[in-house]
């Protein structure tokens, strides 16, 4: 959310989307490893009289009782399908918020961190992911909105948006994005060339 003014709301969102993308990931790679049941299957005789029911129930102990199950492997541990997370974050590249998304580290002590609440504490639970622009150092701006934006006259210029990817993506390259002391920028936005307070951000990517 745009809540610049509520650090710890901007922790609790940021994680929680970077937690979606990373639980769909570690799902679907699961789908694509052969159940162990599947595998015990197949190692049966053809000739052997099995009792489908008994089978089954002996399936089922072993899923609950013999193997860890998806949820008791921690989220940071779990083996993921490559995947990208992008779009416009609202902190900025000096933010605690980003430096949890990169990282995973957010100090206690950090007026982002959130306090407990309801009998629940917080905790990151995910893994750093790289910012496809971090490499040659994020962009001088990605935001550039004309006033009344913090209910003033003033315009607002910054970073705002990031392309996230997991280790697996090798970064070829990023499009470039002009400075706001280029004569080119020609801001604030939205004008005649940029139908958006935002600018185009893209990258060239592939699995390495």
């Amino acid at each position: 959310p745009c809540a610049y003014y509520a650090p710890m709301a901007m922790t609790i969102h940021s994680e929680l989307a970077a937690y979606r993308i990373q639980t769909i990931a570690a799902q679907q790679q699961q789908t694509l490893i052969p159940k162990q049941d599947d595998q015990d299957d197949q190692n049966v005789d053809a000739d052997q009289n099995v009792d489908a029911d008994t089978d089954l129930e002996k399936g089922i102990q072993k899923n609950t009782q013999d193997e860890p199950t998806h949820q008791e492997v921690p989220l940071q541990e779990q083996p993921k399908l490559p995947y990208i997370l992008a779009g416009d974050w609202n902190l900025q590249p000096d933010s605690p918020q980003y430096q949890m998304m990169t990282t995973g580290i957010l100090p206690q002590d950090d007026p982002g961190f959130p306090t407990p609440k309801h009998g629940t504490s917080f905790r990151i639970r995910t893994e750093p992911m790289r910012s496809a622009y971090a490499q040659n150092g994020e962009p001088d701006f990605t935001n550039y909105a004309g006033g009344n934006v913090n209910n003033d006259n003033e315009p607002f210029i910054g970073t705002l948006d990031y392309i996230f990817c997991s280790k697996e993506w090798k970064i070829n390259s990023v499009k470039p994005i002009l400075h706001r002391d280029d004569e080119r920028t020609n801001g604030p936005f939205p004008n005649a060339q940029e139908p958006s307070d935002h600018v185009l951000i893209s990258a060239d990517l592939e699995i390495s």
